[in-house]
């Protein structure tokens, strides 16, 4: 956040460029020159080079097969839990996409339409690279592929409305308030229908979680003191009604 506000340069009346966080200097010359000199290089690092490191050592041990040893996961494995096996190292396109719609967000520009529709054409491309790549595991089924999904296409199309109303010549009547309006409400309802959708799914999560819980009490009551092959059976049996439970 640093390193992008000395690109946070904005026009003055007497048409000079002045930089927001402190007024009294001047954008492009002298020591404010200097300082962009160093801060492109860092946001370059920081924003795709640290990713590409990231993703290019997980490649390697993926293609070793070190990825399956404890010590490495131990390591890594908070950031590459929850993908499937050969996108092991998709949280570095999460960064990369976190990345770039902040600098969007954060690089002065002096078009709002030019920035929502540099916003949508991020959110579309992520979009079309998730559909293509469906990278989350499926141990409930294709959840988080389709609320992931869900959330970029929400992100993309908020964007595209943003753009089309800053590029659209707003006549001052009630009825394009209206539109406006209605407009507005839609986009709210989406956003909302999906946080409800997502409240609904960590619910029924939950309510799993439990009656796994649950049966793994009533495995305990009922097996103690049995043989091997008794357990085997009264494991599949509440196993059964765990799934039945939830």
């Amino acid at each position: 956040n640093n390193l992008f506000k000395t690109l946070e340069c904005t026009q003055t009346v007497d048409d000079s460029s002045r930089l927001l966080t402190r007024p009294s200097v001047t954008c492009w010359e002298g020591d404010h020159a200097t300082a962009i000199s160093l801060a492109i290089p860092g946001i370059v690092l920081w924003g795709v080079g640290i990713p590409a490191v990231f993703s290019a050592w997980l490649q390697s041990r993926m293609h070793s097969g070190e990825l399956l040893q404890d010590r490495i996961r131990c390591m890594v494995g908070f950031l590459t839990n929850g993908y499937e096996p050969r996108f092991a190292d998709w949280e570095s396109v999460v960064f990369l996409r976190r990345f770039a719609v902040f600098a969007v967000a954060m690089v002065p520009l002096h078009s709002m339409r030019l920035r929502a529709v540099l916003q949508a054409s991020l959110g579309l491309g992520f979009t079309v690279m998730h559909i293509f790549c469906e990278p989350y595991d499926n141990r409930s089924g294709v959840l988080l592929d389709s609320l992931e999904l869900w959330s970029l296409s929400l992100f993309t199309t908020t964007h595209a409305v943003l753009a089309i109303m800053y590029a659209a010549d707003v006549p001052d009547s009630s009825a394009w308030h209206f539109i406006n309006f209605v407009v507005i409400c839609i986009v709210w309802a989406m956003h909302a229908g999906h946080v409800f959708r997502m409240a609904l799914h960590i619910g029924l999560q939950v309510r799993h979680f439990l009656a796994v819980q649950h049966a793994r009490r009533r495995f305990d009551d009922r097996t103690e003191g049995c043989n091997p092959v008794a357990r085997l059976a009264a494991a599949m049996f509440v196993l059964d009604l765990a799934h039945n439970d939830a």
